[in-house]
């Protein structure tokens, strides 16, 4: 895109002129060659063959805000600089240049003008199929920062829980609990802040996930609203392959996603008061989220019924075994070979002493 902080600077120069150290306010600026003219030079610009056709916005125009910022037309080569995208490998589904469709591309039999690969491709379901998909995943993303700052806000709640429930114990207690209070009330600012920070890293971690969706969209809209078919189809080019990544990274936040809680447990009565040196126990307790549980879809899976299909069989009792297993998240699932029946254990010590050699060759479809 034009560098649109430049054209839009107070006082511009000519930059032919400042060639020949000459100092002359610019006119208009050059879209292609990305230079800025004075009235002179833009004559001459626009007398030379090779230049006469590009295009030039009105500087006073542009500073004003009077003319809209547009997107410029002409793409520059990635791979080699100064040369312009002109051409369209659909094997490889890559934009060249003059230089790469004759080292790169040479061989491919589908390579089009980049205007008629392009045409089109705004209406096209891949354009819309990338803007639903920037804005779903920006709702999963403000999805994810809700259930951070609600859970964040809970912890909080939970230490202010706490703290009062240690004030009233002091009151009713003698001098030795103050320093006992002292002392929980460090853990308890300890574990806030541990808690905290934990929190805190996961939210500005999704909030640079969004505000990098929100770039992207932005990007991308304004190209579907003032752009031209080829750019357009060089940004999904461009975004497609970060929201592979940024889906991939989505995926593991939500399979890391925690429910923080902070628990107190008040410690039982001693008679002995001064052998006491706490309260009670502050621990971190960081539970699977049951939005997530759901969304896998374990807690629905009937694994009374199903197809079982048979990938391996690796018979490590030779010969003498008759159970199988495979494992899905917490749970273990058996198959008896003689009764052709499939059973299933969330506890890894059960199925231990079911049989310690099993073999390793079922996958379950549930229906």
């Amino acid at each position: 895109m034009l560098d649109k902080q430049a054209i839009q600077k107070a006082v511009k120069l000519c930059d032919s002129c400042q060639l020949n150290k000459e100092s002359t306010k610019a006119k208009s600026w050059c879209t292609i060659c990305k230079e800025a003219f004075c009235e002179q030079c833009e004559k001459c610009h626009k007398n030379v063959k090779i230049s006469a056709r590009h295009k030039l916005l009105n500087l006073q125009k542009m500073q004003s805000g009077i003319t809209p910022f547009k997107v410029c037309e002409v793409q520059s080569c990635e791979d080699h600089p100064g040369k312009i995208i002109e051409f369209y490998c659909l094997d490889h589904s890559q934009p060249c240049c003059t230089s790469c469709a004759t080292l790169s591309h040479l061989k491919c039999e589908n390579v089009t003008l980049i205007q008629e690969a392009a045409y089109g491709i705004k209406q096209s379901k891949a354009a819309n199929d990338l803007s639903e998909k920037l804005t779903e995943h920006s709702d999963q993303l403000n999805e994810i920062i809700e259930n951070r700052n609600t859970n964040l806000s809970d912890v909080e709640n939970s230490i202010e829980e706490i703290e009062t429930s240690v004030s009233n114990m002091k009151t009713e207690i003698l001098k030795h609990i103050d320093k006992m209070e002292e002392t929980m009330k460090v853990e308890l600012t300890s574990t806030k802040k541990q808690v905290g920070n934990k929190l805190k890293d996961e939210i500005d971690v999704c909030l640079s996930y969004k505000s990098a969706v929100k770039n992207w969209k932005d990007m991308f809209d304004s190209v579907l609203n003032h752009g031209s078919e080829q750019q357009c189809m060089m940004e999904i080019n461009k975004i497609e392959p970060k929201i592979s990544d940024l889906e991939r990274e989505m995926t593991d936040l939500k399979k890391n996603r925690k429910t923080i809680s902070v628990v107190f447990s008040p410690s039982s009565p001693i008679a002995d008061l001064k052998n006491t040196n706490t309260f009670g126990c502050i621990k971190v307790d960081e539970s699977p989220d049951s939005k997530l549980t759901g969304m896998l879809g374990i807690s629905n899976i009937d694994f009374r019924t199903g197809n079982i299909k048979i990938l391996q069989v690796i018979d490590v009792c030779k010969g003498s075994g008759t159970f199988s297993g495979i494992f899905i998240q917490n749970y273990l699932l058996f198959t008896i070979r003689q009764q052709n029946k499939v059973v299933n254990t969330n506890s890894m010590e059960k199925a231990y002493y079911h049989n310690r050699c099993f073999q390793v060759h079922l996958r379950i479809l549930p229906r």
